[in-house]
């Protein structure tokens, strides 16, 4: 007979959250501000699961303690996704599931259903647009919704472009120290490293009004003046690269690519024919200590400290925490800030996709954040 764990406290809302936190910083700060939720109200269960894929479920676990500094209280518990329907579902008025990591094998939505019952879901990018609802793992995010009590899905980008904050030096500053330095890593990697060309659908990210592209800008207009990122003259050689990367790039894709690479240059002394996929080893933590970029990521740290307000990489993960939080507890309160694009779909509207919504979601007013503090350890830095 299998054996179930029941939770004796009557929750008002419980939260399963499906992650695939070590990929990016966003599911670090997603689940530190859950976790802060957690330990805030008392009426509020957060279960986190972690997927497999890259790395597998224990070691994202691992990471949720010694990155994220998660540590399991009565209303906050961490697990691998594969075998939950096995596991009584906690005791609570209304249930949500969170999904910003993709599931492919690990459980069937029919199975994790039967354990839910009636739940809300909240789904971060449309389908088909993302790491968590493309390829294989379209067919478990395309089941939650369709069995859902209600779902809400958060649109990454509206008519091409990002709608989402960017986190920048400042708005590290909310979260604790080891997740400030994957920040700084991350906007780092993301700025300089390309997705794979394998991944067909990311191609948009370094066209105009795509991710990559607009965090390029907003690094180089706010170090050298708004307007100049897109007065670069590019290079032949950057261009040249750019087409050599990709070859399903668009003409346009290739020209963003081809800016970038020569603003990269002009910022921080990479070679415009040089392009880094975002996997590369280069940019592994240790690694970047001592390897062949780190008096780059160096000179991008002081460049950031310096522009503490200028946006480096979307805060995705965050948004969609916080929504499922205003879910809870105040869920009119989402009109204020999202424009319904059509069914389910919301996005950002226009004037709140700064990056002072991060601190609006991380600070409250009685809050003294720890940006300050953390300038003064030489986070990111290897002296």
């Amino acid at each position: 007979m299998a054996s179930f764990t029941v939770t004796e406290n009557i929750y008002t809302n419980y939260v399963l959250v499906i992650t695939d936190v070590g990929e990016e910083c966003d599911d670090e700060s997603a689940l530190y501000y859950l976790a802060q939720m957690a330990a805030a109200k008392q009426d509020l269960f957060v279960e986190v699961v972690c997927v497999g894929g890259k790395m597998d479920a224990s070691t994202r676990l691992e990471r949720c303690e010694s990155v994220v500094g998660l540590k399991e209280t009565k209303n906050f518990r961490m697990r691998p996704l594969e075998g939950l329907p096995k596991v009584m579902p906690v005791v609570a008025t209304r249930r949500f599931v969170l999904q910003i990591g993709p599931v492919t094998n690990e459980v069937k939505v029919e199975d994790l259903v039967v354990r839910l019952g009636s739940y809300n879901y909240v789904l971060l990018g449309g389908l088909g647009t993302t790491n968590s609802s493309d390829g294989a793992a379209r067919e478990f995010a395309e089941g939650m919704v369709k069995h859902a009590f209600s779902s809400l899905v958060i649109a990454t980008k509206v008519d091409g472009v990002t709608r989402i904050p960017l986190f920048t030096a400042q708005t590290a500053g909310n979260f604790n120290t080891s997740i400030c330095s994957e920040i700084m890593r991350v906007g780092f990697k993301n700025t300089l490293g390309r997705a794979p060309p394998s991944l067909t659908f990311l191609n948009q990210l370094v066209g105009p009004g795509g991710a990559n592209y607009e965090t390029a800008k907003s690094i180089t207009d706010g170090i050298l003046g708004v307007g100049t990122f897109e007065a670069l003259p590019v290079t032949r050689s950057a261009w040249k690269a750019a087409r050599a990367y990709s070859s399903s790039y668009t003409e346009e894709q290739v020209g963003g690519m081809a800016r970038m690479l020569c603003a990269f240059h002009r910022l921080f002394g990479v070679p415009v024919d040089q392009v880094w996929c975002s996997s590369s080893p280069e940019f592994n933590e240790k690694v970047l200590e001592c390897g062949v970029l780190t008096d780059m990521f160096r000179d991008f740290i002081l460049r950031m400290r310096e522009g503490w307000w200028i946006g480096m990489t979307p805060a995705y993960d965050l948004v969609a925490a916080w929504v499922v939080i205003m879910m809870c507890y105040s869920a009119e309160v989402i009109h204020h800030y999202f424009d319904n694009l059509g069914g389910n779909l919301y996005g950002l509207k226009v004037d709140k996709c700064g990056s002072e919504l991060i601190n609006k979601i991380m600070v409250p007013e009685v809050q003294v954040s720890m940006f300050d503090r953390w300038l003064g350890d030489g986070v990111g830095s290897s002296s």
